[in-house]
């Protein structure tokens, strides 16, 4: 008679935490798991310490707290089995991330591959900023592996990123916003890792993309997502990032510069010609003409595309639609109108509707 092992969890999600007052380390449930995301309002020493005692084999760990204890989350991380942490995210507001990303170097260095640190930029003054910022930014450049940084709402300049864009050899993916991201970060960045590039998201002061974008053209041929949705760029940009990126497969863009309707009809039109695997285009803050909603229902990869609510109030957009209606983007294609509205307009397998989000 062969025995079962008993179910062992590899993912969970708590929100607060009394389940963990609950639990001793008796408890093998938890044992085996992997994936860690708690949310709560303060994360700190006592939390951290019921983690390391009931889950000793985390590899992605993922905490969402209005306050997040930097010293606990360091604990946590030297507690752990050495090299095993693969996946760091948080969500809260840090005093500093010098002793988190300390251990990590020191405990973690051959399996670390992912950093997040999402902090809301109104926690920060702007006349006070904690040393350790700049020299626990600086340590991530010690990180052989890292492939993914995500550093929001944090003061991010040219000096704290030029050793990750130089010695981080893996770095791919690259998610910089908030007031305090100065533009030469992300310039040096995208120089630096060059055809290494794959995923970019930008949200930074600087209103206008200018030399990023230009940047990115030069030095990117691999880029395949890209969100600049909370920033202005020129069309004309995006038609030449179009035919130096062919591998495109998602793009969010944001506001267009002012230019004639039918500077964003060819915009489209480069995007959808040049890059075969597009699969996810939002376009919700860019008007375009109604012929182009048929040549966007007509594109063979594309399985969803975004366009802003007030060309629901359009006869003629209306019309093209229900022309297109045998043309969608497949069975599992979805195009809706969205906006700052409460209208919804969904377009998927034939059938049009409206809807309340």
């Amino acid at each position: 008679m062969v025995k079962r092992k008993p179910h062992q969890l590899q993912k969970l999600t708590l929100l607060e935490c009394p389940l963990l007052d609950t639990l001793n380390t008796s408890d093998t449930a938890l044992v085996s798991l992997a994936s860690l995301d708690i949310r709560q309002r303060v994360f700190g020493s006592s939390v951290s310490r019921k983690i390391h005692e009931l889950c000793p084999n985390i590899v992605q760990l993922r905490i969402t707290a209005l306050l997040v204890d930097d010293a606990a989350v360091a604990k946590l991380i030297v507690h752990m089995k050495q090299n095993t942490l693969n996946k760091l995210r948080i969500n809260g507001t840090l005093k500093s991330i010098s002793l988190i990303t300390h251990s990590l170097v020191q405990h973690h260095l051959e399996s670390f591959e992912g950093f997040s640190i999402d902090m809301n930029p109104g926690d920060i003054q702007e006349d006070v900023v904690d040393p350790s910022v700049n020299s626990g930014i600086l340590l991530l450049s010690r990180l052989p592996n890292l492939k993914s940084l995500t550093l929001k709402g944090m003061y991010v300049n040219t000096e704290m990123v030029t050793d990750i864009g130089q010695q981080c050899t893996k770095l791919s993916s690259i998610h910089l916003s908030g007031p305090y991201v100065a533009t030469g970060a992300a310039e040096i960045l995208i120089t630096k890792l060059g055809k290494r590039l794959t995923e970019l998201t930008l949200n930074i002061e600087e209103r206008c993309l200018g030399r990023v974008l230009l940047l990115l053209s030069k030095h990117c041929p691999n880029l395949q997502k890209l969100d600049i949705g909370g920033m202005e760029f020129d069309c004309a940009q995006i038609i030449k990032l179009a035919m130096t990126c062919p591998q495109l497969s998602h793009v969010v863009l944001g506001h267009p510069l002012y230019a004639p309707t039918m500077a964003y009809n060819e915009m489209v039109r480069s995007l959808t010609a040049n890059c075969s695997r597009l699969e996810y285009l939002n376009l919700y803050r860019v008007y375009l003409g109604p012929q182009i909603v048929r040549h966007l229902l007509g594109h063979s990869s594309l399985k969803k595309v975004i366009l802003p609510i007030p060309l629901l109030h359009s006869p003629a957009f209306n019309q093209e639609v229900i022309q297109c209606k045998t043309a969608l983007l497949g069975e599992q294609g979805v195009f809706e109108l969205a906006g700052t509205g409460a209208r919804v307009i969904t377009i998927s397998s034939g059938l049009i509707g409206t809807a309340c989000r």
